[in-house]
């Protein structure tokens, strides 16, 4: 049993299939750590890119329309623009561009809206609102 296992040991092609083996698989593992820590980064940076455009003086006048209109269940089409947004913001949650976690501590107080608003909002648009209202709702259950 000794001599079959120094046999194989002093072989230099099996030594070389072994270190190349291990070699792939550091690469490999490596790779896949890259990968998550760059995927990571490109979230944050795109969460910060979300959270400065959502906190712009233009867009803040439009979520307080948003608001108003919301609340008062009238003229719900000045709810539009952030409607847009929280729709792409959908997206990129659905895409995995963007982790629900960080778009729950970033729009949900946006997000937690009446059912009742979002009915409203899909009866006005009607057809036209069918996928925005689904990336809503899908960003609502996903966060």
């Amino acid at each position: 049993m000794g001599i079959v296992i120094y046999k194989y040991l002093s072989d230099p092609n099996w030594l070389l299939a072994v270190f190349t083996l291990i070699l792939v698989i550091v690469a490999i593992l490596t790779l896949r750590a890259q990968t998550k820590s760059f995927k990571l980064t490109i979230g944050a940076d795109l969460a910060m890119k979300l959270d400065e455009r959502f906190s712009e003086p233009a867009f803040l006048a439009d979520r307080v329309h948003a608001a108003e209109a919301l609340k008062s269940q009238l003229n719900l089409k000045e709810a539009e623009n952030v409607f847009d947004f929280l729709d792409m913001v959908g997206l990129f949650v659905r895409l995995k561009a963007l982790d629900p976690e960080i778009a729950h501590s970033l729009f949900f107080h946006f997000l937690s809206l009446d059912q009742s608003v979002l009915d409203n909002w899909k009866g006005i648009y009607g057809s036209q609102a069918a996928d925005s209202y689904a990336q809503v709702e899908r960003l609502q259950t996903a966060i």
